[in-house]
């Protein structure tokens, strides 16, 4: 007896789901035409709602666009007055000045006068590049090499094939002390 006490304490009576399934479907099919006008009225509901602010969304869509497009021809003239100088400006800046001449060259252009860059003296001519053979095979030491271009460039200049401020920026980058960077001697 003992364990059909348990049974029923933990199981319930037997047959007592048969009958709460039963009383569920019957709840269901009396509140079933309840149930559908409530849910056809709040669709028609939702769809009273829905189409005004559909509505309401297009024609503000409509007015925005049109303002839109009216602002953008009213203010194309002071666009014009303001963008075509700073335009014309900006191609004159690049045609004159671009961003790799430096300020000597800008100069020359400016006065008319178009002198060819510096060029190194080490790249000039055949004497040149002999000396920079003998200097790379380790016959000649760096003061004896730096010094030989210079007589070089000096018989240039008295020969007449140089001016003189050309020879004085070859005789410049000549004299110029040797990279000891670590950066300068890496690139």
């Amino acid at each position: 007896m003992k364990g059909r006490y348990m049974e029923r304490r933990y199981h319930g009576h037997v047959g007592a789901s048969v009958l709460g399934w039963a009383l569920i479907a019957i709840g269901v099919v009396a509140l079933a035409p309840q149930l559908g006008s409530v849910l056809f009225g709040g669709l028609v509901g939702v769809f009273a709602i829905v189409v005004p602010l559909l509505a309401i969304a297009l024609a503000v869509v409509i007015v925005l666009g049109v303002l839109g497009l009216a602002g953008a021809v009213l203010a194309a003239p002071f666009v014009a007055l303001v963008g075509l100088p700073v335009m014309a400006l900006r191609a004159l800046f690049r045609f004159c000045c671009p961003p790799h001449t430096d300020a000597r060259q800008r100069r020359e252009r400016a006065t008319g006068r178009d002198v060819p860059p510096a060029q190194a003296p080490a790249s000039q001519d055949a004497a040149t590049e002999i000396l920079r053979q003998r200097y790379a095979a380790g016959q000649l030491s760096q003061g004896e090499f730096q010094g030989m271009l210079i007589n070089l460039l000096k018989e240039r200049y008295i020969a007449g094939k140089i001016d003189q401020s050309r020879y004085e920026q070859q005789l410049e980058v000549l004299l110029q002390p040797p990279p000891t960077s670590d950066k300068v001697l890496r690139a």
